[in-house]
C-alpha cells in the first residue's frame, strides 16, 4: 500500500475556538464534519466561494483576498482571533 502524504495541521490548529466558530458561521459545518490543514483556503470549502468571503466580510469585519492573492485559512482565522484580543 503506498504511503501518502498529508499537509501539516499546526497552525490550523493554533486557534480552535475560533477556527470552529468560523466554521460553524461561514461554512455550516461542525467540527466532525471537515478536516482542513495547513494548506487549506476558504475557496476550498464551497464551490461558490465568493458567498464565503462576503459573509467573512459580514460576520467578522476583514476583507480576504480571492484568487491567487487568497490567504490561507489559518492566516484568516489567525486574524479573528487577532482582532479579538
Amino acid at each position: 500500500m503506498p504511503d501518502f502524504e498529508t499537509a501539516p495541521q499546526i497552525r490550523i490548529n493554533d486557534h480552535p475556538e475560533v477556527l470552529a466558530d468560523f466554521m460553524r458561521r461561514i461554512c455550516q459545518l461542525e467540527p466532525d464534519e471537515y478536516a482542513l490543514s495547513d494548506e487549506s483556503l476558504l475557496s476550498d470549502m464551497d464551490s461558490d466561494s465568493d458567498d464565503l468571503f462576503v459573509a467573512v466580510r459580514r460576520i467578522y469585519g476583514i476583507d480576504v483576498p480571492s484568487g491567487r492573492d487568497q490567504p490561507f485559512l489559518w492566516q484568516v482565522i489567525e486574524q479573528i482571533a487577532t482582532n479579538r484580543r
